[in-house]
């Protein structure tokens, strides 16, 4: 799931960081299973199950990772989405990351999901972070943690989530709901240079694609996404500058 050891460092330790001491993890599509092994080894985490979509991916992780002794509290099961994960379980936190958000989504709108109980999220989407924000406003998630990093020129997102008695809209003086499911509510009350820099970029990139398609539908998009980017760079706070 593109999270193999030349990702490494800084995205991994995002998770961790939103991962609370003594918790039973499961790692969704864990790929080279290096989350469970650093939440183990730093006792960050109590039991690890590490899954994989196949029997065939779940051999060949077993494979790279056999020249190392598996802790008995580290579990490899193969399944898709949540499917390996059972209610014996009682795990805290569910981790997806390395995926896309509609797969995320598509994933935790399972079934299955309400049988493992009351779990934290923690999700590391690649791309269209609005969709899993919007997700988890209509079901009773409340976002509690937001990261935004930029790495080598690209910019990761890392949220954790919690189950909320009930739906909480997001809400700011300034923006509408949609600004904050694309910005993030928490990120946009920030101070984080790198939220200011990202919004920048994305204004600077959305003025050249109107540009380019300023008579075709695309145009009238890159319009609508640009006045929201204007709108939420005009809301960051400013004293962190």
């Amino acid at each position: 799931m593109g999270r193999g050891e030349s990702n490494g460092g800084a995205r991994l330790r995002a998770l961790v960081d939103m991962i609370p001491e003594g918790s039973r993890v499961a790692d969704i599509g864990t790929d080279h299973a290096l989350l469970p092994r650093i939440l183990l080894e730093e006792r960050r985490a109590a039991h690890c199950i590490a899954t994989e979509i196949t029997p065939a991916a779940l051999d060949r992780l077993q494979d790279r990772i056999g020249r190392f002794p598996l802790p008995a509290t580290l579990e490899l099961r193969a399944g898709d989405g949540l499917a390996p994960l059972l209610p014996s379980d009682r795990l805290d936190v569910l981790v997806l990351a390395g995926m896309g958000a509609g797969t995320q989504v598509a994933i935790l709108s399972s079934p299955l999901r309400t049988g493992l109980g009351s779990c934290r999220l923690v999700l590391q989407p690649q791309g269209e972070p609005a969709v899993l924000r919007r997700w988890l406003a209509g079901n009773h998630y409340r976002i509690i943690a937001e990261r935004l990093q930029e790495i080598r020129g690209f910019f990761h997102l890392t949220l954790a989530a919690i189950p909320h008695q009930r739906e909480s809209p997001a809400d700011h003086p300034v923006l509408f709901s949609e600004d904050l499911m694309a910005a993030g509510p928490l990120l946009v009350r920030s101070g984080d240079p790198v939220v200011r820099r990202f919004w920048e970029i994305q204004l600077h990139r959305l003025r050249r694609l109107e540009a380019a398609g300023a008579r075709g539908a695309g145009g009238k998009q890159a319009a609508e996404d640009r006045q929201q980017a204007k709108r939420v760079l005009e809301a960051l706070p400013t004293d962190a500058l």
